[in-house]
């Protein structure tokens, strides 16, 4: 199979885990997770690690420099399983995003 079948259009970087297991995903618990790349990697400098990604997915990853509410959103938006991320709806009121 070509690298072209296997990926959406894209980096492959910010595809859900569900991509690599059913090739298939819905839009917005993908949306989150592309979100939650895009958060860890501006405020971490890079792509999570895969022992981050299981600590995102055991619910106890932080980094010391992030704020704990910081921490809680990634996790949030990176949780393995699409049914248990935070709805696309709820980022905005989350507790890091309020001044």
């Amino acid at each position: 199979m070509s690298r072209q079948n296997l990926f959406p259009s894209g980096t492959p970087e910010y595809c859900p885990p569900e991509y690599y297991v059913d090739h298939k995903y819905h839009g917005k618990p993908t949306t989150v997770w592309s979100l939650g790349m895009l958060l860890f990697l501006l405020v971490c400098g890079d792509f999570p690690e895969p022992k981050d990604t299981e600590s995102i997915d055991y619910g106890v990853w932080f980094k010391p420099d992030l704020s704990n509410e910081c921490c809680h959103l990634i996790r949030s938006l990176l949780n393995e399983s699409p049914s248990q991320r935070i709805d696309l709806g709820e980022i905005l009121s989350h507790e890091w995003l309020k001044v």
